[in-house]
């Protein structure tokens, strides 16, 4: 008999839930990673307490906890997943796009925090290898990363890691959902804009050198004194946090980025990759836009990458009264919908 409980061999497969907690029978779309990049653990306590027998014999009690399960997943970016995946992270219910109008059509997703209701999208998961399959429901994007390093050693795409909470069901079986349509997100050409006032005026020009943001929902199990073996079907949140980091050039920019911070000057930030043309009149090209209409510096760390000086500054999305979305990501690509 083959070995099947191979890397190569492992698979995941899903389908965002119509209700929070209740798993979907068919899977959808195949989840796509490199050998390694994904795993998962089961957690369930397992509390042990001695009991005295009045002899130099103990009596043992054993007894399981609640059940739960963490994922992880590390990809390679594209346009098309990007939207599906912040769904799940920051805006949830944005899976049809608007037609830009050209010819082939493009179409613009526009992704932003809901800070008034809890939108975001659940799923449910078919993983394992060809033999060993299980199923698992209510999996939540607690936390994403999103990063880009086109420097030589680094990282030709974008990519993304995401930490997944979830709710352990079962064994199963796959189902055969189609092939996804994927486009990379390229690292090379990345864009990045630090301004006052206008929000995409003023590029920062042989300065940058690679930069992350990150996503925080800061999820809470919720176990009531009723349930028997698994969490309650929803999770607690407490506030979206965005941050993130920016590598730069110890040079006149990065001075002025530096003494923008000392001042606690708010910053207008933009990171932008355009891709390749979709169509024309207008013309439209595949995009991944990241803004942070409020954001500040915090303290940067000074360092060396080679013989240069480098500064890695930190920051902060913001909320305001007059910019309450800390974070707005805009994707074109050239699909009307996103397969849930």
């Amino acid at each position: 008999m083959a070995i099947t409980n191979v890397d190569i061999l492992e698979r995941a497969q899903v389908k965002i839930e119509a209700v929070r907690g209740t798993a979907e029978t068919t899977m959808t779309r195949w989840l796509y990673y490199p050998p390694q990049k994904f795993t998962w653990q089961y957690q369930q306590d397992l509390e042990e307490i001695e009991e005295i027998t009045r002899t130099y014999a103990t009596a043992v009690d054993r007894q399981l906890g609640i059940r739960t399960v963490r994922a992880n997943i590390e990809l390679l970016l594209t346009y098309e997943e990007a939207v599906w995946w912040l769904n799940c992270a920051l805006d949830g219910g944005n899976l049809t796009g608007s037609t830009t109008g050209s010819t082939p059509p493009g179409y613009t997703y526009t992704l932003a925090q809901n800070v008034t209701a809890d939108d975001l999208a659940s799923f449910t998961m078919k993983a394992g290898d060809t033999t060993n399959i299980y199923k698992f429901s209510r999996c939540m994007v607690n936390k994403a990363t999103f990063r880009w390093n086109p420097q030589q050693g680094g990282e030709t795409t974008w990519r993304m890691v995401a930490e997944i909470w979830a709710i352990f069901v079962g064994t199963t079986t796959y189902d055969s959902p189609t092939d996804q349509t994927r486009t990379r997100i390229l690292a090379r050409g990345t864009k990045v804009y630090s301004d006052d006032t206008t929000l995409g005026s003023g590029q920062l020009l042989n300065t940058i050198r690679q930069g992350e943001f990150t996503i925080d929902n800061q999820f809470e199990e919720k176990i009531f004194s009723e349930n028997t073996v698994d969490p309650y079907a929803d999770v607690a949140r407490g506030a979206q946090l965005v941050t993130g980091s920016i590598v730069m050039e110890n040079n006149a920019a990065g001075e002025t980025e530096f003494g923008k911070m000392r001042a606690g000057t708010v910053r207008k930030l933009r990171i932008s990759q355009t891709g390749a043309l979709i169509g024309s009149t207008p013309t439209t090209n595949y995009l991944w836009q990241v803004d942070f209409p409020n954001a500040k510096w915090m303290a940067p760390q000074k360092g060396y990458a080679g013989h240069n000086s480098i500064i890695t500054f930190p920051f902060v999305a913001q909320w305001t009264a007059s910019a309450t979305q800390p974070v707005i990501v805009t994707d074109v690509n050239a699909l009307a919908s996103v397969t849930a």
